[in-house]
């Protein structure tokens, strides 16, 4: 009896292991995709709504997470601390919230931003009148820079658009709001772009890095990865460094919409 169940044991043993690449394999990244706001499902908590926007490894990260959270009036996140390895991006898309963050409170209203970094200590609070809608956007990437005390206790990145500068460009304006290194990121670029209610679209274009496209107001429509589509606000467009893309005006007022790009280390880069 005893010789049939280490003979059944070492049967499971090798057939874990014969399934495991399989199982590696059937992980496939992240493609280009719109996803659309309107169409996304809440699913209801008692403090107010969860919506899972998408989730997966990407060709530059081993795990993209994007979240949208509501928070009803006078209710708090659970206290909790940045996975190692990620970087956290919150924006708030309605409402106010009071982020702390390492215990520097901030009050962020619509469309400002901040974001924390592994082992950083975070709390959300909605002390408003009216829904608190967020973005948690959380990035892991295959790699990472060696990290000391001190770079651990990189300073929170905080983003009040109402202080950005505004540049003008061929199709609008740009607001930059971050551009520079993180503990686990070579570089995360954050900046808020608005093209003009007449701006048709340039012709479809392929990025050198993968980006994220959030939609503040307005609605864009164009080609990704040689699919059409339409989307308003709260939507996202994820565009791999592949696929081609291209962003126009769909409404008769000015849009606008956040572009987040990063830049992961490779083992090559941290020697």
């Amino acid at each position: 009896m005893r010789n049939w169940y280490l003979t059944r044991k070492r049967i499971l043993k090798y057939s874990i292991i014969l399934l495991l690449p399989l199982t590696i394999a059937a992980a496939k990244l992240y493609t280009s995709a719109f996803i659309d706001w309107d169409k996304t499902e809440a699913i209801k908590s008692h403090t107010g709504w969860t919506r899972n926007l998408l989730k997966g490894p990407t060709r530059s990260l081993d795990m993209l997470e994007i979240q949208a959270f509501t928070l009803y009036p006078g209710k708090v996140t659970h206290t909790y601390l940045v996975d190692r390895q990620n970087d956290e991006l919150f924006i708030v898309k309605e409402g106010a919230a009071d982020i702390s963050i390492n215990n520097d409170v901030k009050h962020l209203i619509e469309g400002d931003l901040a974001v924390a970094f592994q082992d950083n200590r975070v709390i959300i609070r909605n002390n408003g009148k009216t829904n608190l809608i967020y973005y948690s956007i959380r990035f892991k990437p295959k790699a990472i820079k060696p990290v000391s005390k001190q770079t651990r206790k990189s300073r929170t990145i905080f983003g009040g658009i109402d202080t950005l500068k505004t540049i003008r460009t061929p199709d609008g304006v740009r607001r930059n709001i971050s551009n520079k290194a993180t503990p686990s990121l070579r570089n995360l670029d954050i900046h808020l772009a608005t093209i003009k209610a007449d701006f048709d679209g340039l012709e479809p274009e392929t990025h050198s890095e993968e980006e994220i496209v959030l939609m503040k107001n307005g609605t864009v429509f164009g080609s990704l990865g040689g699919k059409s589509y339409r989307v308003g606000q709260g939507s996202i467009l994820f565009i791999t460094n592949e696929d081609q893309v291209k962003i126009s005006n769909g409404g008769e007022t000015d849009c606008e919409f956040y572009v987040i790009r990063w830049l992961t280390w490779t083992p090559e880069a941290k020697k």
